[in-house]
């Protein structure tokens, strides 16, 4: 098991790191907020436009590096007199082949626990299959990866 922490999710080299040391689960837990982080929480539309934004990445990062990669967002929304308010909690569990395997409900509005099976021979059969895009890489060539900056 690898895990990622927040901003480092966006980024596939990372992803790719931990899948290249072995992990067959990626745990990317995140605290961030879509929309406003003062405005009054909508659970249901918050948690379903994060899960729309963030299921155009998560599917692909798990494909590449052919592991399981389990999502968890948690946001809060900010209050001056409250303070900031944690505990709108976002899950989704994605398989080797990509397909969304477990999610937590868009209404889930507290803690939230999500099962799911993770099924090794769905790692098996992503790992083998001729076209696992991790056998056809050539290191030699990606060096200016770690030279170029901003």
């Amino acid at each position: 098991v690898g895990v990622n922490i927040c901003f480092d999710n966006w980024l596939p080299e990372s992803g790719r790191l931990v899948a290249l040391q072995g992990a067959e689960v990626l745990i990317a837990p995140y605290v961030w907020s879509v929309g406003p982080w003062d405005s009054p929480p909508d659970h249901a539309a918050r948690n379903r436009a994060w899960k729309d934004y963030a299921g155009r990445t998560f599917p692909a990062r798990a494909i590449d590096n052919g592991m399981f990669l389990v999502a968890i967002n948690e946001y809060g929304t900010t209050s001056p007199r409250e303070g900031t308010n944690f505990g709108n909690p976002v899950v989704m569990v994605y398989s080797p082949l990509g397909q969304l395997i477990a999610e937590s409900p868009d209404e889930a509005d507290d803690e939230v626990m999500v099962v799911a099976e993770l099924d090794r021979e769905l790692l098996r059969e992503r790992r083998s299959q001729g076209v696992f895009h991790p056998r056809f890489r050539r290191p030699e060539l990606y060096g200016l990866l770690s030279e170029v900056g901003d």
